[in-house]
């Protein structure tokens, strides 16, 4: 969690499967006011420190693919494609239910 004189300004979660080399960003999120201040990269790379510490190799993740925002952050981050995910969200998001897996070594 990211915060500033007692404000969150954004957050994290990322899980991991016992036995995997593979932690999973789950979600990120900054509040819109706070946007394009690099709080998303800090939030990211702190995450990924973690995830070398508990051993993992690999980051993934996914994101809709009409969020235009994420998928700059993710490849600025070193993100790459894996594959295109037909329908994965229940519900539109940003214009598709579809959603981009991406990956990065650790």
């Amino acid at each position: 969690m990211e915060t500033f004189e007692g404000k969150v300004r954004g957050f994290i979660i990322v899980t991991f499967r016992r036995g995997s080399l593979t932690g999973h960003v789950e979600t990120i999120d900054v509040k819109p006011t706070f946007a394009k201040l690099g709080i998303g990269l800090r939030l990211l790379t702190f995450a990924e420190i973690d995830m070398r510490k508990r051993g993992k190799r690999w980051s993934l993740l996914e994101v809709s693919e009409g969020n235009k925002a994420a998928l700059k952050l993710y490849k600025k981050a070193g993100y790459t494609l894996k594959e295109r995910v037909k329908g994965y969200y229940r519900y539109e998001h940003r214009g598709t239910r579809d959603a981009l897996r991406m990956v990065k070594a650790l």
